[in-house]
């Protein structure tokens, strides 16, 4: 697309040479993009115009620094003393450009004998990039560089615990990135009103840090836990939609999970479905096309539902062509009740992660730690988690995880503390948890696996 800041152009130019020109053009794109030309797409090209004699018009491609000419359509417009409209219609193919690709359009004007009598200024110059932020290849995630990036990340409760002026959780961002953790999944809300801030410029100021830190930011919102109305769901939609300048800003590093839980342990994996269909479509429609953390239901963690319907979640999306690359919502599995080694067995690990594989799904595991509270009605027993094997296997079939939590876990549905899911005893991180000491320090945790991603090396 010709544009710059704005989806369109509108442009008058004058030719006062051999030949009268008097000519207003308008460009459009379909589809409409701000920063980079997509793969593929089309233009409109709306001229109005008056004209001594016939004329040529070309819209022209070229690459900055070879010259070499990417498209070169033409138009002729014939002589005509009063003023009249004419539309035409263009399509173009990227698929061979390298990625990083500098380009220039314009206009020319040529004669009768194709001598160009007259160029316009600079329509548009950006760098070509296939995608501006992550995007999912397969079941791999990539960076905008295109290279791998393994999620090895910390949730963070933000939201709970730096309002009224506290500032916990931000101020222990540096200890994070002192552990090695390389993503941050930060706990947010819509509804700000009972957590101390103004506004949610906050959320902004917690980004920067992440990104000044090299970690990146995954931002979710937790006001829907659990809620299995396809409205409650839709609002979350409107936040983002409502902040996507705040996306489009950082859209190289962040990684946008739409709610937390969604969909209760009664929601079908169809209902779940079709409602993050209809998410999906409002955020594309708004303009975002960065990769969507999507939740499995049951509280996160129905391994069927995921591979029922994810394809299906991935086949909705308008983007879905690209999707592999970038767009697709690589569902969470939360790795607690349905994933314990006693006193229930429920799943096998391995082939439940494999499973995924074998149906080129991505997967990350959004939330897990070493025991977790069954729910009230069985009397919140503690179950234990097998944690070694998840990062086992996480490990051989790189798979990305996010442990629970780093500190600030309240009491469980009986009224029991759950201290046993803070990673740190102290904000600071100054003595960890023996479940955050296994996380960060077992063979396949933290410490050994966690690497900075690679956006982070270039400047561009």
């Amino acid at each position: 697309m010709c544009f710059n800041s704005s989806r369109e152009v509108y442009k008058k130019f004058f030719c006062n040479e051999s030949i009268i020109l008097d000519a207003n053009y308008f460009i459009q794109s379909s589809p409409n993009w701000t920063s980079s030309l997509p793969q593929h797409g089309s233009f409109d090209l709306l001229i109005e115009y008056k004209c001594s004699q016939s004329v040529k018009l070309s819209l022209i491609f070229e690459e900055q620094l070879t010259n070499k000419i990417l498209l070169n359509q033409t138009f002729y417009l014939d002589e005509q003393p009063t003023r009249i409209q004419k539309s035409f219609t263009l399509s173009f193919n990227n698929q061979n450009l390298s990625l990083n690709t500098v380009i220039r359009c314009y206009l020319t004007l040529s004669n009768q004998l194709n001598n160009i009598i007259h160029a316009t200024s600079l329509v548009y110059g950006t760098v070509l990039t296939k995608y501006q932020g992550f995007k999912v290849d397969g079941y791999n995630l990539l960076t905008a560089n295109g290279d791998l990036f393994l999620i090895r990340g910390v949730n963070s409760q933000h939201a709970d615990y730096d309002g009224y002026d506290r500032n916990y959780l931000y101020d222990a961002l540096p200890s994070m990135k002192d552990k090695k953790f390389n993503s941050v999944r930060i706990l947010w809300r819509k509804d700000i009103s009972h957590s101390g801030f103004k506004n949610h410029s906050y959320l902004e100021h917690i980004i920067k840090r992440c990104i000044e830190l090299e970690m990146i930011p995954i931002v979710e919102l937790h006001d829907v836990t659990m809620s299995s109305s396809i409205d409650d769901l839709l609002s979350m939609a409107d936040f983002w939609i409502e902040h996507l300048p705040l996306l489009i800003r950082y859209r190289k590093y962040i990684i946008v999970n739409i709610c937390n839980e969604w969909g209760s342990f009664f929601t079908r994996s169809t209902k779940w479905s079709y409602a993050y269909q209809l998410v999906v479509q409002q955020i594309r429609q708004a303009g975002y096309s960065g990769v969507l953390l999507i939740d499995s239901p049951r509280s996160g963690q129905s391994a069927r539902a995921i591979r029922r319907q994810g394809a299906n979640i991935i086949q909705s999306d308008p983007e879905h062509n690209i999707l592999f690359r970038y767009i697709f919502n690589p569902p969470i599995v939360h790795m607690y009740i349905q994933w314990c080694t006693w006193p229930l067995f429920t799943y096998n690990i391995r082939s439940q992660l494999l499973s995924y594989r074998l149906l080129n799904l991505p997967l990350i595991i959004g939330e897990f730690a070493s025991s977790h509270p069954m729910p009230k009605f069985l009397q919140c027993t503690l179950v234990k988690i097998d944690i070694k094997t998840i990062m086992e296997e996480c490990y051989d079939l790189q798979i990305g995880y996010i442990g629970w939590s780093w500190k600030g876990n309240g009491n469980d549905e009986c009224g029991h503390v759950m201290s046993y899911l803070d990673i740190s005893q102290d904000w600071n991180g100054t003595q960890l948890t023996q479940w955050g000491h296994s996380l960060i320090y077992d063979k396949y945790g933290i410490n050994q696996t966690s690497q900075t991603c690679t956006i982070f090396k270039t400047t561009s």
